[in-house]
């Protein structure tokens, strides 16, 4: 009995260990993918990556441990402790990546939305400052010509004249604003583009997140129902809710009948709130 505990444990570890590999393997090619890493970011992965290293290498190392268990069968009671120390790690360190992500995702789309606003705020005052300078230079045009027509002194070629160089800065007037026309058309189509980028890095990022809740779905179905019930119970109900509804139903039934009872149903009711059936 002893050696059958030890070995299931055994193969527990080894995806353990294969999980978190895939972690890593995923996190460095988002990195490579990226057009342009700042000293933020690469300061970022640095620590990520000695982080996940040091998790790594424990793991493998507490593989090895458990291995050599296999051959000494250990007593059950020194099993059952390192079983709860494997849970409380893998708990807080899923938990800790996901929370993280899940901030820089949204920080990532309140800067995009901020910088669209600002474009669109310089658009409107564009549009106003040339519709005040239309209205000026008219009001202007109609003073001189009441002055002129006023002034009877006034020999006809002056006012030939006056109406010329009226007539060269209203074309001067004009070419500007056929300018300031140009450049607000291309700041519009510059700002829908930049609608458009927005759009599909939401997009992505909705992508990003169901990918992410399919992979702890796969861990915590591969997990013992009462250890995934243990780790379910510590998260947040929004998160444990998406993940049991990614289970079938039988993987997800046996995990619940785990949980405490005030939790399992807590969660049974929010499932059914939720409306999505368990897949078959």
């Amino acid at each position: 009995m002893a050696l059958a505990e030890a070995t299931a444990r055994y193969r527990d570890q080894s995806r353990r260990v294969a999980v978190l590999k895939e972690e890593f393997a995923v996190a460095q090619d988002e990195l490579v993918r990226k057009k342009s890493v700042s000293q933020n970011d690469f300061w970022l992965w640095e620590n990520y990556k000695a982080g996940m290293t040091k998790r790594i290498e424990d793991a493998q190392l507490l593989l090895r441990q458990i291995g050599q268990e296999v051959v000494r069968c250990r007593e059950n009671v020194v099993q059952r402790s390192k079983e709860r120390k494997i849970l409380e790690k893998l708990k807080e360190n899923q938990a800790t990546v996901y929370e993280h992500k899940q901030k820089q995702l949204e920080q990532k789309e309140l800067d995009e939305i901020t910088q669209l606003r600002r474009t669109r705020a310089m658009r409107d005052a564009v549009k106003q400052s040339t519709a005040e300078a239309a209205e000026a230079e008219k009001a202007k045009e109609q003073a001189a010509k009441k002055e002129a027509v006023e002034a009877g002194e006034t020999s006809y070629a002056d006012q030939v004249q006056v109406l010329k160089r009226r007539r060269q800065e209203l074309d001067r007037q004009e070419a500007d604003l056929k300018s300031l026309q140009a450049n607000l058309e291309a700041k519009i189509a510059e700002l829908k583009k930049l609608e458009v980028s927005v759009k599909k890095m939401l997009d992505e990022a909705d992508v990003t997140k169901d990918k992410k809740v399919a992979h702890l779905v796969s861990v915590y179905a591969n997990m013992k129902p009462q250890q995934a019930a243990q780790v379910l119970e510590t998260l947040e109900d929004k998160l444990a809710v998406k993940i049991l509804a990614g289970m079938n139903g039988r993987t997800a039934g046996k995990i619940l009948s785990y949980a405490k009872a005030e939790r399992a149903a807590v969660l049974s009711e929010k499932l059914t709130k939720l409306q999505i059936p368990f897949t078959e």
